[in-house]
């Protein structure tokens, strides 16, 4: 999860990002500037020298700390930059071809300097599970650590009844959950419910991208009621959400409205995580809990995870299984076996 967390807001905000490296010297360290300018004809020697990234990390890593400054009388927080230095390692490790790890380490050294304010630029990243468009500084490529590489939601562990063939992701950000589940179940209908509207257009072009005809992206939030709701898209689009008076506003729908609307009468899978607006999906989903096989919820804090629990052991369903984290929230898997047919 520490690999999460350390991208959580985004690559943008990390110590790379700031004055307190020396960022000409590090462009200097991998070349990256001359690699980036390269002719098509020195693709093969950019690619070769790449693969070696991890090794030049190990190497150029006492040096970056040996350059790292006080700032503003505080020390600088050597963990997050080990922690963030690891998560670079794990992502540039699934990257396929050089023209991917290109960007991605521009995107990465370059830091805020190229990202500033543009949530609106996007960037084109084939890895080996999946090709995503993702949003500069908009602090997105987390959830490809924590679903394909962390495997957060555990999935693969999961056997869907052949009745419930229908899988819900709320909160779908640019869809990486989505394509997960799309490759896991084939044969299920999946609806991928993101208001915002750039990771929406990013979640559009990612079914695009990755042939999954079984995801229907959905530009709707989900809510305890239908309406028009205010909407603020954080510090990234990973830590949006729905708030009173937000700067944005949003077509919101309830579950129970939404499934409905679309005839569905059994949920296979429910995957919510809404940034702290989770208890008011699951009042907006009173009939449809009880039609619901599985559930996984993202809670990001311990009281947060509390109200959940006591909502859905109310409801009838078990805990598999939850993947904490220091702060008390975490991953909660749910089951409900009762299910009325």
């Amino acid at each position: 999860m520490w690999v999460a967390e350390a991208l959580k807001d985004g690559f943008e905000n990390s110590i790379l990002a700031t004055n307190t490296i020396d960022l000409e010297d590090l462009n200097r360290d991998f070349d990256l500037s001359a690699r980036a300018t390269a002719r098509p004809c020195d693709a093969e020697c950019a690619l070769s020298k790449l693969s070696g990234l991890r090794g030049a990390l190990r190497m150029t890593t006492p040096r970056v700390m040996r350059r790292l400054k006080w700032s503003r009388g505080k020390p600088p927080n050597v963990a997050q930059f080990v922690r963030q230095w690891r998560a670079f390692a794990e992502l540039f490790s699934e990257l396929r071809g050089a023209r991917s790890k290109i960007r991605f380490c521009r995107y990465v050294i370059g830091g805020r300097r190229n990202t500033r304010g543009s949530h609106g630029e996007e960037l084109l990243l084939e890895f080996k599970r999946a090709k995503l468009c993702c949003g500069r500084g908009a602090g997105e490529l987390y959830s490809y650590i924590e679903v394909f590489l962390e495997d957060d939601y555990q999935i693969a562990r999961m056997a869907l009844d052949e009745r419930s063939g229908v899988i819900l992701d709320v909160g779908a950000n640019i869809g990486v959950f989505s394509l997960s589940a799309a490759k896991r179940f084939p044969a299920a209908a999946i609806y991928a419910l993101e208001p915002n509207p750039g990771p929406y257009r990013r979640l559009v072009r990612n079914v695009e991208l990755n042939a999954a005809t079984n995801v229907n992206p959905v530009n709707l939030a989900a809510w305890s009621t239908c309406g028009v709701v205010g909407f603020s898209d954080g510090r990234g689009t990973g830590t949006a959400h729905v708030v009173g008076n937000g700067a944005l506003t949003v077509e919101a729908v309830s579950l129970d409205d939404f499934c409905a609307r679309n005839a569905i009468q059994r949920i296979g899978l429910l995957k919510i995580d809404v940034e702290g607006a989770e208890v008011e999906v699951l009042e907006g989903a009173r009939q449809m809990l009880a039609l619901t096989e599985w559930l996984v919820v993202e809670c990001h804090s311990a009281a947060l995870a509390s109200k959940v629990d006591a909502i859905l052991y109310a409801r009838g369903f078990s805990k598999v299984s939850e993947r904490r984290v220091p702060e008390g929230g975490g991953v909660l898997r749910f089951r409900k076996e009762d299910i009325p047919c």
